[in-house]
């Protein structure tokens, strides 16, 4: 299916849609195919936002220049971990030199984002937790790191969902996620939002997961 015909099955209203999000598996991974929607969707409906969910390990300087330019204006990278040996152990990735260079685009990601598009596009990062693939360290590692690029950052810290890698595991206990997200608060981080729990339906299935927005 080319990208027109794509924006044509959604039957944007100019007058109703005005916002569109692009969520995957990982959008990004079709370079050409990616640019040529987010053009299409800019025709369709100009004065929409256009979001873009993805892990941002394939976001290169020049790849992101290009997204922005074709349309987007809000993006949510989701940052798997800080280290190479818990992205390796979350993503599946069995060379580590392949998942240092995805973990090391996906930061430098973010980065350039802040750094480049900060009053352009917003940018509210992801950052998947549970105990059995995160220690807290890493965590309060991987806060530090968001807070030196800019602690005023929104961060969605989400309870990593079982329909993945952890479908033996049930929910975490609230206090799990609030302790977390004290975490990421003590490192400096002054916006963020936790989903997890009760909140979030157990999905068994990726395709079942529920799917939302928060607020900052």
């Amino acid at each position: 299916m080319s990208p027109k015909e794509a924006v044509a099955m959604l039957r944007l209203n100019k007058d109703r849609d005005y916002w569109v999000g692009i969520s995957g598996g990982e959008p990004t991974l079709n370079r050409r195919w990616l640019l040529d929607t987010l053009r299409e969707l800019k025709r369709a409906v100009p004065e929409s936002r256009i979001q873009l969910d993805t892990n941002a390990s394939l976001l290169t300087n020049d790849y992101i220049d290009e997204i922005v330019q074709a349309g987007v204006t809000d993006i949510s990278p989701d940052l798997k971990a800080r280290r190479v040996e818990t992205f390796m152990k979350l993503c599946g990735i069995k060379s580590r030199e392949t998942a240092k260079s995805f973990l090391e685009t996906s930061w430098n990601a973010v980065r350039y984002l802040d750094e480049c598009y900060r009053d352009e596009v917003f940018m509210a990062v992801s950052l998947p937790y549970h105990p059995c693939i995160h220690t807290l360290d890493e965590l309060g590692d991987a806060a530090r790191a968001i807070a030196e690029i800019n602690a005023e950052m929104p961060v969605t810290l989400i309870e990593y969902q079982p329909a993945f890698r952890l479908r033996d595991e049930s929910f975490l206990e609230p206090h799990a996620m609030e302790t977390a997200k004290e975490i990421l608060l003590s490192a400096g981080l002054s916006r963020v939002v936790v989903q997890g729990g009760s909140e979030v339906p157990l999905a068994t299935d990726p395709l079942e997961l529920d799917i939302g927005s928060e607020e900052f």
